[in-house]
């Protein structure tokens, strides 16, 4: 827990989803979407989208699927 989530309780975790299947993606955010204290703040398909995005959105967790199709970051 960061120090703003606890001046500010009710301020929403951001979300950002990392995986090569939009479908997965997709009931993910409409899952999250449910939640009261959690938004889907992104989405990424890769790694390389999945590190611009992370500097875009600054989410408070990044859910990744293990297999992804495009490997490490390193590709």
């Amino acid at each position: 827990m960061t120090i703003e989530s606890r001046l500010n309780p009710s301020k929403k975790r951001r979300v950002l989803l990392v995986d090569d299947h939009p479908l997965v993606r997709r009931g993910l955010a409409d899952v999250i979407a449910r939640e009261p204290d959690l938004e889907a703040c992104g989405e990424a398909g890769d790694i390389q989208e999945a590190l611009l995005a992370v500097e875009r959105t600054k989410p408070d967790v990044v859910v990744v699927d293990l297999t992804l199709k495009t490997g490490t970051a390193s590709n």
